[in-house]
């Protein structure tokens, strides 16, 4: 489970330059259609290619990030304990700066995409 959300933690921090100042305020971005005015976005990833920081985090991805002003809001899924966490890293340097349990409950059903 830990780790899972790495993956999205380094696609994020393509979202991490500064000179992308368009906020992504949700699901598939401002505009909800996935597209963006920015640009100059790479178009490769690896390990170490186009990576400005990695962070591991607890938990299960449960939700599209936001990404506004310098916060990256993320929500996780503790499944062993039945609890949903919302996190807000740092958009610089992927730093945790709080987390807050949101919801203690039975776990609901889940889109598996």
């Amino acid at each position: 489970m830990k780790g899972r959300l790495v993956s999205l933690a380094v696609a994020l921090a393509a979202l991490a330059a500064p000179a992308w100042a368009q906020e992504w305020p949700g699901w598939r971005g401002p505009r909800s259609d996935g597209t963006t005015t920015e640009s100059g976005f790479p178009v490769r990833w690896s390990a170490t290619e186009n990576v400005v920081w990695k962070v591991p985090l607890e938990g299960t991805g449960h939700s599209s990030p936001v990404v506004w002003g310098d916060r990256i809001f993320l929500t996780v899924c503790l499944e062993a304990k039945a609890e949903r966490k919302l996190l807000c890293l740092d958009r610089k340097d992927g730093r945790v700066v709080w987390e807050r349990t949101v919801l203690t409950a039975p776990l609901e059903k889940k889109h598996g995409l």
